[in-house]
């Protein structure tokens, strides 16, 4: 692991020296998720729809990705299903009930330009509009 010198000025105008590794630097690594725990929450979220929980999870991680990946998805499989989650969560404790949340994320909505919530949580950006939305919703704000 490569490491860095940084400098931090400290009290008095003097200098300390410390060692930080490059590693640490960089972004947050997300945890990778197991498939059971992904599989588990596109079931959860299958209750409340029409599409079968394998159709769901397909929207969101492809079917090759899900394939290749062993006992735990990768890190771009990681992260789209935990984003799904944080949804999830959030609209079931907005509605209080799981099955009410996985119909609202599968039925078309008007500020999403007629698309499901669900089609958005493909990427970061619409995860978070989407998340925008529900606290819209939260906070009563008409939408």
């Amino acid at each position: 692991m490569a490491e860095k010198r940084s400098t931090h000025k400290v009290h008095r105008g003097q200098t300390q020296y410390f060692r930080t590794s490059s590693a640490a630097q960089s972004s947050i690594a997300h945890p990778l998720v197991p498939k059971r725990a992904a599989n588990s929450l596109f079931e959860q979220m299958a209750t409340g729809s029409s599409i079968p929980a394998d159709q769901l999870r397909q929207m969101i991680i492809p079917r090759a990705s899900w394939k290749r990946a062993g006992q735990k998805l990768t890190a771009s499989a990681s992260q789209a299903a935990l984003r799904v989650e944080r949804v999830f969560n959030l609209a079931k404790s907005i509605w209080g009930d799981a099955s009410i949340a996985a119909q609202w994320l599968n039925r078309p909505h008007e500020e999403l330009s007629g698309a499901t919530p669900l089609s958005f949580l493909k990427t970061e950006s619409g995860g978070r509009c989407v998340e925008e939305l529900l606290i819209a919703l939260e906070h009563g704000f008409p939408v």
